[in-house]
């Protein structure tokens, strides 16, 4: 018996069907058979749901849910205590529990790519049932099903249900708590459909058996923008998941690049990298789009400029960085959280992170609000701050109509005093008797912040040619400071570029080719209350992205030629030649993209020949760009 979901919320507390277990029967000829029917369950939740609005609940449950959680590429189902702040899976017993690591385990299939259906179907074996069940192993001391009335007996549904009993909302509602991401291509506003077991009761020789059949399956949707169709309701997925797993390795790169930082600066590193990445993403909500990628860490993560996100994205963003880190202080975690926010009179829905530190303190981190054009230099005014005002204040939540008590923050900027307040399902999700949600009255402090200002200044700055797209800054070290900043104008465009906390070095790999990127390195410190403070950068540096020049340029005389030879050049597709042969005018002689080697058979035997290489490297649209060349070499043909 197939079922929509967005029924089974409304009737899973009035129905015993939507427990999972479906009354049918079969005809046998060797065994009296119980007749199909439908059984329903005395309950007093039934008058909550009367008034029910089921798709704004589930939508709205969901979108909350959705929130928190990682992207992995693999994630243990089964260990459900390796966690952070909490799994909703801790919540779960028997067939839930069991149903909830096997869909897990499918749904993360779907995530990477190794599996394309998306309608999962689990028999009894897989679920740990066996086909036929005795009444006194179900715990019944009379009969399971009454022939002459053609009825179950209460005994066997009160059984049944406490044996086999599913919640398929519950465990879909787990799965996108605990690994929301690993679900980017459900599309939940369209609901699930669900195969549920059928029961029947055999009598044989007396004796009743309740008989399990058919397996229990969940159907879900595919979002358009995943489906091999490009429309909603098909369950197949298309060829998203190769985007997905750049996404991925993208972002894992970036935990690569601050992995030797203390915890604090990998994640200040995280929020400036995620803000150097993504521009928030007015058209989604002005235009108000269907939800999906704008939504999503995808367009974070995916290298592509022209997609771009809104909060949900920020934040999610910054979770799966932290979530994929291995902390230097294992206690370290973040959470999404979400509710509204507002500043000077103005505000919304919005969503943004809490992280707990190994002093057992909780910080907000705000990656939307980070990323903001207010100031020069990337924002810590919403990063590990703590309160400056709180309130407790009750709410009613508008979806469900409940009534309940949250948390308000303020906070004072240099822009004024921005509040959060948690909404109904952050409360529900992480509950304030928890403590998951309080913040600390005070912003995070380094083991030994600096009090004293300083007049730091960058010196020895250099701008290299690095390869396709790269250049390589280099400076010295500056005594007292505790990163730097890079801030570089291309196109005519100043802005920032990135920053470093360990060394004296930075690559730029996204250089324009066409023409020189200049840049500034300021050197910065963070003060007693862990605001960045840069210091002065006196002079600017200038280099294109292309190959830098090929080293170790060599001529030999050979028979009847001149061979060079030279080291290759970072990038690299080719290299062009050049040179003065024969008392000719400098010119064209040929390339190569086979290696680091060129025989000039037009070699004078008499006079000096001279030679030049150029790297070279195409870009998207299949144009040459030719790289740097260094000092000349020459050299005479055997004769």
């Amino acid at each position: 018996m197939n079922k929509r979901l967005l029924s089974v919320i409304l009737s899973a507390m009035m129905l015993f069907t939507c427990s999972g277990i479906v009354c049918a029967s079969e005809d046998p000829s060797d065994a009296q058979i119980s007749d199909p029917i439908e059984i329903s369950l005395d309950t007093s939740e039934e008058e909550d749901f009367s008034n029910f609005d089921n798709d704004a609940a589930f939508d709205a449950y969901v979108d909350e849910a959705f929130e928190n959680g990682e992207l992995p590429t693999e994630i243990e189902i089964d260990d459900i205590d390796n966690a952070g702040a909490t799994r909703y899976a801790k919540r779960l017993t028997g067939l839930d529990l069991t149903l909830y690591k096997l869909l897990g385990k499918k749904i993360v299939s779907v995530a990477n790519g190794s599996l394309t259906s998306t309608v999962f179907s689990f028999s009894l074996s897989d679920m740990g049932l066996k086909s036929e069940y005795t009444a006194a192993e179900l715990g019944v001391s009379g009969k399971l099903y009454d022939f002459d009335t053609y009825q179950y007996t209460d005994a066997c549904i009160n059984a049944v249900q406490k044996k086999f009993g599913i919640s398929p909302s519950k465990i879909i509602y787990g799965l996108l708590e605990d690994c929301p991401y690993e679900m980017y291509w459900f599309d939940k506003t369209y609901g699930f459909d669900i195969d549920s077991l059928q029961i029947q009761v055999e009598q044989r020789s007396g004796k009743q058996y309740l008989k399990l059949l058919g397996s229990y399956s969940f159907k879900l949707p595919v979002a358009k923008e995943y489906s091999y169709a490009g429309r909603t309701g098909t369950y197949v997925m298309g060829a998203t998941p190769a985007k997905v797993k750049t996404a991925i390795t993208n972002a894992n790169n970036i935990i690569k690049k601050y992995e030797n930082s203390v915890d604090y600066y990998k994640m200040l590193g995280y929020k400036n990298e995620i803000g150097l990445l993504n521009t928030y993403n007015m058209a989604a909500v002005d235009e108000n789009w269907d939800y999906g990628n704008a939504w999503q860490l995808i367009w974070v993560f995916d290298g592509d400029k022209s997609t771009n996100v809104v909060c949900e994205g920020y934040a999610k963003a910054f979770r799966y960085l932290c979530d994929r880190t291995k902390f230097n202080d294992p206690n370290v975690y973040c959470t999404c959280v979400t509710g509204e926010v507002t500043h000077d009179g103005e505000g919304g829905a919005h969503m943004w992170n809490v992280v707990h530190m190994g002093n057992g303190k909780n910080y907000l981190v705000d990656p939307t609000w980070c990323d903001s054009e207010i100031s020069t230099t990337p924002s810590n005014d919403y990063f590990m701050r703590g309160y400056t005002s709180y309130l407790k204040v009750k709410e009613r939540d508008p979806q469900t109509r409940t009534s309940y008590e949250t948390m308000q923050y303020s906070f004072k900027t240099p822009y004024g005093t921005t509040t959060y307040t948690y909404d109904y399902y952050t409360i529900y999700m992480y509950p304030l008797a928890s403590g998951a949600l309080y913040l600390a009255n005070s912003n995070y402090q380094l083991s030994s912040p600096t009090s004293t200002p300083k007049n730091l200044a960058i010196s020895g700055l250099r701008a290299a040619s690095a390869g396709k797209n790269k250049v390589k800054l280099t400076w010295a070290a500056t005594e007292g400071a505790d990163g730097y900043l890079v801030y570089g104008q291309k196109n005519g465009k100043y802005a920032y570029v990135g920053m470093t906390t360990t060394g004296t070095s930075f690559t730029d790999t996204k250089a324009i080719s066409s023409d020189y990127n200049y840049y500034w390195v300021f050197p910065y410190y963070l003060d007693a209350n862990d605001n960045m403070r840069p210091g002065k950068c006196a002079k600017y540096v200038f280099a294109k992205g292309v190959c830098p020049a090929v080293t170790n340029l060599k001529a030999s005389s050979v028979k009847g030629g001149v061979k060079l030879t030279w080291t290759a050049s970072a990038g690299a597709e080719g290299y062009l030649v050049y040179g003065i042969v024969n008392g000719q005018p400098y010119k064209y002689l040929g390339m190569t993209t086979k290696g680091t080697t060129f025989t000039d058979s037009k070699a004078s035997a008499t006079d000096f020949n001279y030679y030049w290489v150029y790297p070279y490297f195409k870009d998207a649209s299949g144009n040459m760009v030719v790289g740097l060349t260094g000092k000349y070499t020459y050299g005479r043909a055997l004769k």
